[in-house]
């Protein structure tokens, strides 16, 4: 009796314990909030989007025309990001950015921690689980940033990984559509890329028909009714999930919507750099992709493992997107490595048939025997600990935290901000105390959402590359580059007033020029004013 006790209590314990997943997620976490404490807020995108979701909360009704510029303030635009947009908002309502912040960095701690879990449920030995999961990681981050893809970063994790237990027999069909129908109503009203989960449903769909039609003659009666079901299931998931994201604000809008977006704003998309092919020239990210690829190619040579057409064509569906742009490689890893470690789950190197391994020698074999023990036995421990409860602790205290106004004991522990070295800072402050008229500045088009969110100013653009039209941008791109006719544009918008990053051309200009004089500056920007703007007697600030 004591003994079973014990034994209980033992085990309890057990389930307590961190796992290797559970310690990247803290290493992913420590890494966000303490070494590089700026990452997510990176882009200034996020203001916008925390803009919109404001709005939202205060209208109760999302907008249909522009609320960021004032140069096209009657222009219609599509809040297709709306949900998201209200998250993020309620969060920084809440806890200010160090929330918005905490739960950001989380999440894709979390991430981290699910794709590890993925690719040893695929049966991959847990130290080339861990190696090939750090570099995805590290592949992954060229797009942490606290912005509405982070949904479809999870949608893609989660539409591959359930589909391919439901395609192998280990989920039921009533889970399959409960888990893809709900994320998908979710999805599709915070991110565009809930066209990803639709496709990668489709590519299931279609592998299962070419299997059924050309099934081998041997294969059982039952084998074709399983397959049968299988077709029916997964033809009524695509029909649901296509439904789910219709219900939206917009409904088919939404399509049109994103058909414009990718067809009349394909120049201004290709010039954006998230949007532009890897260059493979040494580059972090590019390499450890061409190492992914690299291990593919390998791991398909030597492999005893069986990988399914659907898992074939989902691989090379983001292989193609990770090389079409950068911000896609992220999706290559939340796709494709649980693949990699499915192909290295069994090898050649594992059986003493095999061809490979007869050529080895003793020594070798010994390590390889120590290496399969150490594996079987590191197993057996992990699967105690399954309940993750380090990582769910860490982030409630770290959401406390952040309620706190981020101080422990008056201590303040979390300082999330928009980088003061890429992004303005005080300027804004003076841009505000000068009581400049909003409707005669200009900015860097990735800084309007700062702006905007931060002392409430319409701004002249912003980084929406899909509402502002080719025109425009040629037009901002020439007055930022200084390229002839520049003074013209100055003189069409009425621009008195300019907040750009130090060392920009324009205002390397225009500090030549007598009739403009620098107002005030910080570590990452300069405003610069016409001398005859009408503006409060303040003094410059440096």
């Amino acid at each position: 009796m004591n003994e079973s006790g014990t034994i209980g209590k033992k085990i309890n314990i057990e389930y307590l314990l961190p796992d290797v997943g559970d310690i990247m997620y803290l290493v992913v976490l420590y890494l966000l909030l303490f070494m590089k404490p700026n990452m997510l807020l990176d882009d200034g995108s996020t203001g916008w989007h925390l803009v919109s979701g404001n709005y939202i909360l205060q209208h109760h009704n999302i907008p249909y025309v522009d609320i960021m510029s004032y140069t096209f303030s009657t222009k219609p635009w599509t809040a297709y990001e709306w949900l998201s947009d209200v998250f993020m908002a309620i969060l920084v309502k809440l806890g200010g950015l160090n929330l918005l912040y905490v739960v950001t960095a989380s999440a894709i701690a979390f991430l981290i921690l699910f794709l590890y879990v993925r690719c040893r449920q695929n049966r991959c030995n847990f130290v080339f689980a861990t190696f090939i999961t750090i570099i995805g990681a590290l592949l992954s981050a060229i797009h942490w940033l606290a912005r509405p893809h982070l949904f479809t970063f999870f949608g893609v994790f989660i539409f591959a990984t359930q589909l391919d237990k439901f395609y192998r027999g280990s989920l039921s069909k009533n889970k399959l559509v409960l888990y893809l129908t709900i994320y998908m109503l979710i999805w599709a009203n915070s991110h565009p890329g809930f066209l990803l989960g639709l496709a990668i449903i489709t590519i299931y769909l279609l592998a299962s028909i070419v299997e059924f039609i050309f099934l081998k003659p041997d294969n059982s009666p039952e084998n074709k009714i399983r397959k049968k079901e299988q077709i029916s299931t997964l033809l009524y998931v695509l029909i649901l999930n296509i439904f789910a994201s219709l219900c939206t604000p917009y409904g088919f809008q939404l399509y049109s919507y994103i058909t414009d977006y990718l067809v009349k704003g394909n120049a201004i998309i290709s010039a954006t750099d998230e949007y532009q092919s890897p260059i493979f020239h040494g580059a972090l990210q590019p390499a450890i992709l061409e190492i992914f690829f690299a291990l593919t190619i390998l791991g398909l040579i030597i492999t005893r493992s069986k990988i399914t057409l659907p898992e074939s064509l989902i691989y090379l569906m983001f292989a193609y997107l990770s090389l079409s742009a950068q911000r896609n490689m992220a999706l290559y890893v939340f796709a494709n490595l649980p693949i990699i470690a499915r192909i290295y789950a069994s090898t050649k190197l594992d059986s003493p048939a095999g061809e490979i391994y007869l050529k080895l020698k003793q020594a070798w074999q010994f390590l390889i025997d120590k290496f399969k023990n150490l594996n079987e036995g590191f197993t057996e421990n992990e699967q105690h600990c399954s309940y993750h409860i380090l990582p769910i602790l860490t982030s409630m205290i770290l959401v406390f935290i952040a309620l706190n106004g981020g101080k422990v004991f008056g201590y303040p522990l979390l300082k999330a901000d928009f980088d003061p070295k890429n992004h303005p800072s005080t300027t804004l402050n003076i841009i505000k105390e000068l009581h400049l008229d909003p409707k005669h500045g200009f900015s860097m088009d990735n800084w309007g959402g700062i702006i905007r969110f931060k002392i409430g100013y319409p701004v002249f653009i912003d980084d929406r590359a899909d509402f502002y039209g080719q025109d425009f941008y040629v037009e901002y791109g020439k007055l930022i580059q200084t390229s002839p006719g520049w003074q013209n544009i100055l003189k069409k918008h009425q621009i008195e007033w300019i907040l750009l990053p130090k060392n920009s051309r324009l205002i390397e200009e225009l500090k030549m020029d007598s009739h403009w004089q620098v107002r005030a500056e910080d570590r990452g920007s300069v405003l610069i004013m016409q001398k005859s703007a009408n503006v409060d007697n303040e003094p410059v600030s440096k």
